[in-house]
């Protein structure tokens, strides 16, 4: 066994001797470079990876949300609670669900109201009115309401 490990030492004994120190150091920055080059590709793709499971995760998040039967009804809650918190669908929907729903528009609205009536029917070749018929208007309705006191 001494006898082997004789042979064994003179071995490794006579190649370090045939690799000169240069050729060492060259031999490990190429592989240090190459060590390098692959761990900063491998960063990369994960990185790239993370990013593409992250989005998918939130559009399936956004959409469990806004998509939800909790969601009708309370659409700006729905939509505060999917784009600026980073609750959990359940959390979400859940909160939804103990919401109020917003009342439906009540038919007979104001707006509704002054639309109702007669609407005045404009048209591109209308001349607009002069503005002095319509100052001149204005003085005689403004004479009329002095007159009957001046006459009294």
């Amino acid at each position: 066994m001494g006898t082997n490990l004789a042979t064994g030492l003179a071995a490794v004994d006579a190649a370090a001797g045939a690799v000169s120190k240069a050729d060492h150091d060259k031999a490990l920055a190429d592989v240090t470079a190459s060590a390098d080059q692959l761990l900063a590709e491998g960063v990369a793709k994960a990185k790239a990876d993370g990013v593409k499971e992250g989005a998918t995760a939130e559009r399936a998040r956004v959409k469990g949300i806004l998509g939800s039967e909790q969601a009708k009804g309370r659409d700006g809650l729905a939509q505060h609670l999917a784009f600026e918190t980073d609750l959990p669908v359940e959390q979400a929907v859940a909160m939804l669900g103990a919401a109020p729903a917003a009342a439906p528009a009540k038919p007979g609205s104001r707006l509704d109201a002054a639309m109702a009536g007669a609407q005045p029917n404009v048209d591109a070749n209308d001349k607009p009115a002069d503005p002095v018929d319509g100052l001149a208007a204005a003085l005689d309705r403004e004479i009329a309401k002095i007159a009957p006191r001046n006459a009294a």
